[in-house]
């Protein structure tokens, strides 16, 4: 089961097993080690995570990768965001907010808002927000509306309850599971 409760599938090849192929295969022991990092964190698995993350963020530092380092970082949010550690799920949001890389930068900002709301940091969660509207006006997909809509409702808190219908009639028209 994952942090949410939910019943997941056993995979025939363990995180393990795919890493060292990919890392033999690609001669980057970078890419071995980020497989599967984003799951391991859904999943909550506390102590892989965060040995997983040490390992990619020390190799991003020694090969001057620092995008890497950024991935971990991401993994690393949605596992703390899930315990409840909210100051430390805020600590790597604010680290991937900083760089803004083009591949996860959008992908954090949701749970930048909730973090630090929860960490009792609304500022914060006021620039997250922010710069979640400039990117889902851009996009204008029901997926970017939805995560835009469920952030300001966190935002406002007891009068934020037509923004959460608005985020469950959008991200319901998705494809993606919520």
């Amino acid at each position: 089961r994952d942090v949410t409760g939910v019943q997941t599938c056993a995979l025939p090849i363990s995180f393990a097993e795919a890493a060292d192929v990919i890392s033999a295969a690609s001669e980057n022991p970078l890419s071995g080690q980020l497989v599967g990092l984003d799951l391991i964190a859904i999943r909550g698995r506390d102590a892989e995570a965060k040995a997983i993350a040490r390992v990619v963020m020390s190799l991003a530092d020694e090969l001057g990768c620092g995008s890497a380092a950024l991935v971990a970082h991401a993994a690393l949010l949605v596992l703390d965001l899930g315990l409840g550690r909210y100051g430390d799920a805020l600590g790597h949001a604010v680290a991937v907010f900083d760089h803004d890389p083009i591949n996860l930068g959008h992908r954090v900002l949701p749970d930048m808002v909730e973090a630090a709301l929860r960490a009792g940091d609304p500022e914060t969660a006021a620039l997250a927000l922010d710069r979640l509207a400039e990117r889902a006006s851009v996009s204008g997909t029901a997926w970017a509306r939805g995560l835009l809509a469920r952030s300001r409702a966190l935002i406002d808190g007891d009068g934020g309850e037509a923004s959460y219908q608005e985020a469950i009639e959008l991200l319901a028209s998705t494809r993606m599971a919520v």
